[in-house]
């Protein structure tokens, strides 16, 4: 039985969506932009989930059988780090491949952006968090034409909100709808199983075929989890596995937040397969920041960050590493583990080259697709940096070299160093035993302040 069937009231939230997305299939028909073999895209987003929340990075007590079937599926990256140090920043790199808005940037266009402008259908479903809803700033002003959001990340922080944003430009309706079973606090709608059932209802109805001139789609589904598990409101959807274990109850809401997460992603995979679009449709998932240090839940208790630690606050390895897996069964070879470099502006710049998209100049970004595809990965990152202010108003940094990470955290403060390979926890402060690493770093940071919070990258001859 699905979640969705088991979840009571949802037939009138069903009904709403049915109507919604019913128009995607005849609209598409006048397109004829794209090219039948290019790959539909699914980036499934998730909030603070650290990499070792999930059994294939090594979690042991909170199930998660479909994110692991998916990373058997694919390719599981270990070095994947959030593009910045602070939630809105950390989507927006993933989102734009670059801070939208900087002044003389090429990255002032999401990758929605230039997928339609290629051909592709662009939805967005979820937490959103870059504007508010109905403004510019908002999904559906930044290339996502069908949008179903939370209005802001205080909004997404209820599992049981009363209503979503919904914008549908194949009927003109605009505006927030209410989730009646949820009105005057009422529970009776977990949102990620609706956000879910909205997702599958999406690749259903845009799925590449004759009659659409086989236009291919570019979907982000974005949930509020397991962050919102700190904050939640109302039941969460339990695991009848952790019934018994006598865990906290936050983190025993942590827990069933990210089984359900788990859950959807099998029923999406299940609609992909069940229409025949799976080899051909690049599935990835990742979250935007890993565990806040600063909890709640306290991340410690499952080991949320794997072997790596918090110590460092928001330039922790335990908050910036994130993970990554995709799955392209087209191209990629199964049950692979990439261990390159990577960050968060690095995926525009590989999915446009996976939609044939020619790529605008001087991106800060990276294209790992000859990583996905096998073959010979010859553009690499040399180091990563991220910028954050502190609560003084002074601006801290870190920059990340080989086994070295250097934190510089402003003011009259020594500089701070770390060894990523000894010391994965950043516990030991090691400057001091090594005066020349920090000096180079330093220098290195100097000469790369220009390109902005990612990194600097070697580019073949």
């Amino acid at each position: 039985m699905s979640i969705a069937s088991r979840q009571g009231g949802l037939w009138l939230v069903g009904l709403w969506l049915g109507a919604a997305f019913a128009g995607s299939a005849a609209e598409t028909n006048t397109v004829s932009q794209a090219a039948p073999r290019r790959p539909n895209i699914v980036l499934i987003l998730a909030d603070e989930l650290g990499g070792g929340d999930l059994g294939c990075y090594g979690q042991k007590r909170i199930l998660t059988p479909q994110i692991n079937a998916l990373a058997m599926r694919g390719v599981r990256f270990t070095e994947f780090h959030a593009g910045a140090a602070d939630d809105r920043g950390a989507r927006e790199m993933l989102l734009y491949g670059g801070a939208p808005g900087a002044e003389g940037s090429n990255q002032v266009r999401s990758v929605a952006a230039r997928l339609k402008d290629a051909g592709y259908h662009t939805g967005y479903i979820g937490y959103w968090g870059l504007g508010a809803s109905g403004s510019p700033a908002a999904a559906h002003g930044q290339g996502f034409e069908e949008v179903v959001a939370y209005d802001s990340r205080a909004h997404a922080r209820d599992l049981h909100a009363d209503h979503l944003y919904r914008r549908d430009p194949h009927t003109g309706f605009e505006g927030a709808v209410p989730l009646i079973e949820n009105q005057a606090r009422g529970q009776g709608v977990y949102v990620p199983d609706l956000l879910t059932q909205a997702a599958v209802r999406f690749c259903r109805q845009n799925k590449p075929e004759p009659l659409n001139r086989f236009r291919p789609f570019f979907l982000v589904l974005s949930y509020p989890v397991p962050a919102a598990a700190g904050a939640y409101r109302g039941p969460i959807p339990e695991t009848a596995a952790y019934a018994d274990q006598g865990w906290p109850e936050a983190q025993q809401a942590k827990a069933n937040t990210i089984t359900r997460l788990d859950q959807h992603v099998g029923e999406l995979f299940a609609e992909l397969d069940k229409r025949g679009l799976t080899p051909n449709t690049i599935v990835l998932l990742t979250s935007s920041l890993g565990p806040d240090p600063k909890g709640p839940p306290e991340p410690g208790f499952f080991e949320s960050t794997g072997r790596f630690g918090l110590d460092a606050g928001g330039l922790s390895e335990g908050r910036l590493r994130v993970p990554l897996i995709v799955s392209w069964p087209f191209w990629t070879r199964s049950a692979r583990t990439s261990d390159l470099l990577t960050s968060g502006p690095d995926l525009l710049p590989t999915l446009l080259e996976a939609a044939r998209v020619e790529l605008p100049k001087d991106l800060p970004g990276i294209s790992f697709l000859p990583t996905l595809q096998g073959r010979d990965q010859t553009n690499r990152h040399t180091s990563l940096q991220w910028t954050v202010a502190a609560e003084a108003g002074a601006q801290s940094y870190a920059l990340k070299q080989g086994r070295w990470k250097l934190i510089d955290r402003g003011g009259e403060t020594p500089a701070e160093l770390y060894d990523c390979v000894a010391d994965p926890r950043e516990s030991k402060n090691v400057a001091e035993q090594n005066p020349g690493v920090v000096r180079d770093l330093l220098q290195k940071r100097s000469q790369s302040a220009a390109l902005g919070p990612h990194g600097d990258k070697a580019v073949p001859n």
